[in-house]
């Protein structure tokens, strides 16, 4: 536009405030993260199953979202529009890279076991592997599904923020299933080849590969022509096979000829050493102790619990709201004085275009696009300014925090008489409704008034620290005024009120006359007073209306003022209403968002006292609403959805094991995984953001049971073969020990990534050999609380899964005999549903059976007798 002189050469144009910079950073973080995953999943599996097999098992990552893109036009149909591969729909894939794997490694580590180095066919193999563990891992699936079903049915604007994630994780651990019994055994046939020091090749026959020689030579062409990205990753590709002939292959076989042998072995002993006499009810008393301990352990911790996740701010807001009618000279003078103590707190180093600097911009808006996003109303307003301070990329800081400004902000920004200022960060998240948010609603406008104007003095005169601002969502004392016509007096000279206010509005707000044209283009001419003449009220009142008298058929001229007169008065600036009720909203934000229940806690206290002290109308009602309300209705939903999922998976449970009693060895494995999400909150005090770990707690659900449900069925499977039941349960161990772990890792080691915030930027590495490393970013703060979530619980999960179920099992087969034959009824198992209480159920009714003088029989074999 500089070169066409649209714009004069000596305008400096930048863009700042871009707000597709951080769509982009986070679609790179999560992009980068995805493949950061995928490369430690890759690690992991090497170590169990050889190069050869991680790979085509890793290879089902990018095989299940491709799947489950086939499936996207049902997404379409299930969200109500088309899915965009937005952020959310990135998590939810990177959420999937870990559980997708599952029932690949299942299939595959099964095919392995069964091929035993090429003494089995592979087809043979591959067949038997995938029929052993096809309903199994099909439960499982079908329980991991189960808690994102109910998801579906989230409502409200949270609702469809986060509808996404269940709905991709359905279709892509859908899409996971058909890709383990139908791509994955065609891997293992075609790829599976006998491993060990005697099947390998010698360490430089790669160098004698002519893909070896062929990848270096079109890397060295490719960089020559410029394309060093492409040509830096085939290089890369010959370094990667490098490094595994000559130094992973040698730890690999330490790890599998030593290492892993030595832990399956301790593992053994481990449960030959528990699962004897009282010593697995002795755990399993002492795990149901631990869970009140844990909770116990973070209440005292107090984690901070934020609604929704929040950390560094990339944008700064101030907003001023001086009283209404305030002119905008004034508006902007107090701007600038606001401005000053911007720039003053910023200091020297961080001002814009300095080089290292963490500000991008400053940018002050008086009147026009100076309102708070949380006002409904945003019409142009005299009396409004806002200051954005747009800070650099998360990378581009350098370790430097943004989120100190605020605070300073705060405190500088006061002391200006009849001015409201607050000031905010950008919100995360969808669209939420202020923390503190009081509303008084009634019949009566005039009472509603009177009851939030005292509320407000007595909330101002008992402040709780924390909270920034309280204003009324509405102004009660709005200027105005108003010209009152004399009815009688305008028609005896003729004139109808509707003329006299046309012409009013015509001299304020200007008419349309006519219209100019200048070849195609038009331009309207618009008829109104001088800018001194309609801003001043004498002049509009002695202003003179000319018309035709239809009585008498003369022109006449009347000043305004003969007909009417002006009051200057105060009304409300607008009337709301929820619920067909007039309602009235005392809202604030808060200086710290983890800190929203304690303030909206402290202030209910602080609000029944004003009710107790004063005398409301009957009509009158005020409650607490806003995000503490959305928050209580979000913990309601979950907790609803979390019960849905517990019926669901033990319908599936029910259905796979025809019993009663297993389902409920599985489902205990949610309530002890439970634990080690409080255990892990308790320990590292982390911040606990209400809906991502109420989202990760209903994902957990799913995820621990996959592996109780392997075990258990092999455990079956085992005592069908002739094995006897402690020797079935020490077995299943240790034979699923590496499933089970490799399953725990790899969702593990692929949230680990996003949960720590490590970034690598992938691109730039091969292009430029500058990786740009650096650790944290928005990605990790909106998402690391659930993915710490389901870290935490799976880390405590898998001892349970190893030892718990085993021990459960043994527990179980022990007591059904005796338990039928003290309860009359093989439905015994149906008292699980009450969880702890069992026990205490147990001990009641063993005491009524004392009391009754009858003997318990608990299993013992009756003593034979011979015949005189």
């Amino acid at each position: 536009m500089q070169e066409n002189q649209e714009i004069p050469k000596d305008v400096k144009v930048v863009i700042t405030g871009d707000q597709s910079k951080q769509t982009k950073t986070s679609f790179n973080e999560l992009v980068n993260t995805i493949i950061i995953g995928f490369i430690l999943v890759l690690l992991i599996l090497m170590f169990f199953m050889g190069v050869t097999n991680a790979f085509f098992v890793a290879l089902s990552v990018p095989l299940s979202v491709f799947v489950s893109f086939l499936f996207l036009p049902v997404a379409d149909i299930i969200v109500g529009s088309p899915v965009t591969l937005n952020f959310i729909v990135l998590f939810a894939l990177l959420f999937g890279l870990g559980i997708i794997v599952d029932d690949a490694i299942v299939v595959i580590e099964n095919t392995h076991r069964i091929f035993n180095n090429g003494k089995i066919k592979i087809t043979r193999s591959a067949k038997e592997a995938a029929g052993e563990v096809f309903i199994p891992v099909l439960a499982g699936t079908a329980t991991t599904l189960a808690p994102f079903f109910p998801l579906l049915l989230w409502k409200g604007l949270i609702g469809k923020f986060m509808i996404y994630l269940p709905v991709m994780l359905i279709l892509t651990l859908t899409a996971s299933l058909i890709v383990a019994f139908i791509i994955n055994p065609v891997f293992a046939v075609s790829f599976m080849k006998p491993e060990g020091r005697e099947f390998e090749e010698p360490k430089n026959a790669s160098f004698k590969k002519w893909w070896f020689w062929a990848f270096i030579g079109f890397g060295i062409l490719f960089n020559l022509a410029g394309w060093h990205g492409f040509g830096n990753l085939l290089i890369f590709i010959d370094l990667l096979v490098i490094l595994e002939r000559y130094v992973l292959r040698s730890i690999i076989h330490l790890f599998q000829e030593r290492l892993l042998p030595g832990f399956m072995n301790k593992y053994e002993k481990l449960l030959r050493w528990i699962l004897v006499g009282h010593r697995p009810g002795w755990l399993m008393v002492g795990l149901f102790l631990l869970f009140p301990i844990s909770l116990a352990l973070l209440i005292a911790r107090n984690n901070p619990k934020p609604f929704f996740p929040s950390g560094d701010p990339n944008f700064a807001y101030v907003y001023l709201k001086m009283p209404i009618g305030t002119s905008v000279q004034k508006t902007d003078s107090v701007v600038r004085v606001l401005e000053n103590r911007v720039y003053t707190i910023l200091g020297d180093a961080n001002k814009p275009g300095v080089e290292g600097s963490i500000v991008e911009s400053v940018i002050s808006n008086v009147a026009v696009s100076a309102n708070n996003p949380r006002d409904n109303n945003r019409s142009t307003q005299s009396n409004l300014g806002r200051i954005q301070v747009s800070f650099v990329e998360f990378e581009k800081r350098h370790g430097k925090s943004s989120a100190p400004y605020l605070d300073e902000f705060r405190k500088a920004m006061t002391g200006i008489p009849g001015a409201s200022i607050g000031v905010e960060q950008e919100a995360g998240g969808p669209p939420t409704d202020p923390p503190v948010n009081i509303e008084i609603a009634g019949d009566n406008f005039e009472s509603i008034a009177k009851a939030a104007y005292d509320l407000q003095n007595h909330l101002d005169t008992n402040r709780v620290e924390g909270v920034q601002n309280m204003v009324m969502d509405i102004d009660l004392t709005n200027p105005e005024i108003t010209i009152n016509i004399d009815r009688e007096r305008a028609l005896a000279e003729g004139l109808s009120t509707a003329q006299i206010g046309m012409e009013l509005r015509t001299a304020v707000f200007g008419k349309e006359v006519s219209k100019l044209k200048d070849g195609e283009d038009e331009y309207k001419i618009q008829l109104r007073y001088q800018d001194l003449k309609r801003n001043n009220i004498s002049d509009l009142m002695n202003m003179r209306i000319v018309f035709r008298d239809f009585n008498s058929g003369q022109i006449k001229q009347i000043p305004v003022n003969s007909v009417a007169k002006v009051d200057y008065t105060n009304t409300t600036g607008g009337v709301k209403r929820k619920n067909l009720k007039r309602t009235i909203q005392i809202q604030s934000n808060v200086t710290d968002p983890s800190l929203t229940p304690v303030i909206n806690a402290a202030l209910k206290k602080i609000i029944d006292d004003f009710k107790s002290k004063t005398q409301l109308p009957a009509d009158i009602t005020i409650k607490q609403t806003g995000e503490s309300e959305q928050q209580a209705e979000t913990l309601s939903f979950l907790g609803v959805s979390m019960v849905s999922a517990l019926l669901i998976i033990f319908l599936i449970l029910v259905l796979q094991f025809n019993s009663l009693s297993k389902p409920f060895i599985v489902l205990t494995e949610i309530f002890f995984s439970i634990i080690g999400v409080f255990m892990g909150y308790a320990i590292t005090g982390m911040s606990m953001a209400t809906i991502m770990v109420g989202v990760g707690v209903i994902g957990l659900a799913g995820i621990v049971i996959k592996n109780g449900i392997l075990l258990i069925e092999f455990t079956d499977e085992l005592r069908g073969r002739g094995f006897k039941t402690r020797e079935a349960a020490i077995q299943a161990g240790k034979i699923r020990i590496i499933p089970v772990l490799l399953t725990a890792l790899a969702t593990i080691l692929g949230l680990l990534p996003l949960a720590i915030g490590f970034n690598i930027d992938f691109v730039s590495m091969f292009q430029h050999l500058d990786p740009k490393i650096f650790i944290g970013g928005d990605s990790v703060v909106f998402w690391g609380p659930l993915s710490w979530t389901i870290i935490f619980g799976l880390i405590f999960s898998f001892f349970l899964t190893l030892i718990m179920v085993p021990s459960m099992y043994v527990i179980s087969e022990r007591l059904r005999r005796p338990m039928e034959r003290f309860y009359g009824t093989k439905f015994v198992a149906l008292l699980g549903f009450l969880g702890p209480f069992f026990f205490i159920l147990v001990g009641i009714l063993f005491g009524v059976k004392k009391l009754q003088g009858k003997k318990v029989w608990m299993g013992q074999l009756k003593p034979t007798t011979g015949k005189a």
